[in-house]
């Protein structure tokens, strides 16, 4: 799975119980809509009912955010593989709305440094990925 895709899916489940949820919506909603506008109103109405799922069990369960940024990131992953063109765009959404979305202590554990060829994640446990040679053997 790209590395960009793991940061950003983790980042918008963790932004969903943030005041800037509609920003963070909206840019997920905005990488539909370029890539695969009949489904992004659906893509919308599913991120509202995560939310509401999110802000209920967040305080239960933390395991329970863990899997819905899952969830997302095989999303996101899929709609990279249908446009791979759409990298710079879902690593700019990450950048300058999901990330500023999120608490200050938590944007530290979404950064991706993929501009420095360092693809290293800050928070490798939450997708199990901690490098490019666990990246390679994912892939195969």
């Amino acid at each position: 799975m790209d590395p960009i895709v793991l940061t950003a899916g983790t980042a918008l489940v963790t932004a969903m119980a943030t005041d800037a949820w509609q920003a963070a919506r909206d840019g997920a909603v905005a990488l539909w809509r370029k890539a695969r506008p009949e489904q992004a109103d659906a893509v919308e109405a599913e991120l509202v009912e995560v939310r509401e799922q999110v802000l209920v069990e967040a305080r239960k369960d933390s395991d329970t955010e863990q899997a819905m940024a899952g969830a997302w990131q095989v999303r996101l992953q899929q709609l990279l593989r249908a446009e791979p063109g759409l990298a710079g765009e879902i690593k700019r959404v990450l950048d300058e709305v999901l990330t500023p979305a999120l608490e200050p202590a938590e944007q530290g554990a979404h950064r991706f440094a993929g501009d420095e060829g360092d693809r290293q994640r800050a928070r490798p446990g939450l997708s199990g990925w901690s490098g490019p040679d666990h990246q390679r053997e994912m892939n195969e």
